[in-house]
């Protein structure tokens, strides 16, 4: 006779941890990606950050001209303090025109 079979311990899969679709937005690499953000961000906050995440966060190191970036913002007043500007060689009239 054959050997009995054992039962299969089996658990239903799952699926792996997912990151928010914002963390994986957040980083910027060229100034156009970063100019339409911060428009998108100025335009509508709540959906920039469902889009981006959260302004402050935004990862920008890689970006080296920020010229412009703010041009003419009526009103723009978000927390960019922390964000990492060790790259940038251009920021000529970055916030010309803009008002907090």
């Amino acid at each position: 006779p054959s050997p009995p079979s054992s039962p299969l311990l089996t658990s239903p899969p799952t699926s792996p941890p997912s990151l928010p679709p914002s963390s994986l937005l957040s980083t910027f690499t060229t100034k156009d990606a970063l100019k339409a953000a911060v428009q998108a961000y100025h335009a509508d906050p709540t959906a920039a950050t469902a889009t981006y995440g959260p302004i402050a966060d935004w990862d920008v190191s890689a970006i080296t001209d920020m010229e412009d970036l703010y041009f003419n913002l009526q009103n723009f007043n978000a927390e960019i303090s922390g964000w990492d500007t060790s790259s940038v060689t251009d920021m000529a009239y970055m916030f010309y025109g803009a008002s907090a």
